[in-house]
Formats: structure tokens, C-alpha cells, sequence
């Protein structure tokens, strides 16, 4: 209401969180859960903008969820837009082959979130490779692209 005080902090996030350079060649996948989408939503509107440019662009993904998305999916006219502007993914697969190619991924939300997404993340490329058989490997070569092709911004 009019008068009302709103308290609120600015955070800004961690150096490696931002869109990759070269947005041509480097596909992104976008993991939130509520309002860790409100980066995702300044990545995808800058892409919108580069797209109406006529700029190509490497395809993208995000996914996010919220405890009640009749109240609180903000975005959804937006996100529907640019979904049918850009190229984008819809299934697993497709998710591993963007990471084979190089993409990178980002993650915001609680710690939670953070940790269970690094966990499926590592399950999948576990099972991808050598039929998990080396799940150690695998693990110490995520562990090695962290905050470099797996970014987070978490918090709690």
C-alpha cells in the first residue's frame, strides 16, 4: 500500500554466473526453484533482445518449479513468449547432449536445490558413462568443471 516500507538487499552473484561469451557456440541449462528464477529471467531477456538482433544463438533450457504455481508462476507469459522465440530443449536426452557439447549449467535456489541437482546431474553422467562403471571418475571430473561449466548460486 501506499506508504508501506519495503525492506530489501541487493546480492550480487558469485563472478562465474553470468551467460558464457560466446552465446553462439555454448548452449545453457537453467536449474530454480521459486524465486531463483529471477536471474534465469535477466538470461533470458537478454538472449530475447540478442535474438531480435538476429543473432544465433545455441540452444537453452530451463526448468523451475514452485510450491503453487497458480500463485506463483510470475512469469508465465514471459517464459511461454520466449520459449516459442528461441531455441530450447524439453527432455533429458537433450539436456546431455547440450552438457556434451560444452554447455554450461547454472543453478539458483536453497542449498537443497543446489545439492540435489549436482546429484542427479552426476547420477545421469554416471549412467551415460561406461554403464557406471566409474562413478568415481565421473565425479572427479564434475568436482573439476564446477564453477566453471556447473555454476551455482544457493542459499539458505
Amino acid at each position: 500500500m501506499k506508504g508501506d516500507v519495503l525492506a530489501v538487499s541487493i546480492r550480487h552473484p558469485q563472478a562465474p554466473f553470468r551467460l558464457p561469451e560466446n552465446q553462439s557456440q555454448t548452449p545453457i541449462i537453467c536449474i530454480a526453484a521459486g524465486t531463483g528464477i529471477a536471474p534465469f529471467r535477466g538470461f533470458i531477456q537478454e538472449r530475447a533482445l540478442l535474438l531480435a538482433q538476429g543473432q544465433t544463438l545455441a540452444p537453452a533450457a530451463l526448468f523451475f518449479g514452485a510450491r503453487s504455481p497458480e500463485q506463483d508462476d510470475l512469469y508465465a507469459v514471459e517464459l511461454t513468449e520466449w520459449e516459442q522465440a528461441g531455441p530450447g530443449v524439453e527432455r533429458e536426452r537433450d539436456v546431455m547432449e547440450l552438457w556434451g557439447m560444452g554447455g554450461k549449467t547454472f543453478v539458483c535456489g536453497s542449498r537443497g536445490v543446489g545439492d540435489g541437482v549436482r546429484e542427479a546431474i552426476v547420477n545421469i553422467l554416471v549412467e551415460a558413462e561406461a554403464e557406471g562403471k566409474d562413478e568415481d571418475g565421473v565425479r572427479a571430473r564434475f568436482e573439476a568443471v564446477r564453477n566453471v561449466r556447473y555454476v551455482t548460486d544457493v542459499f539458505d
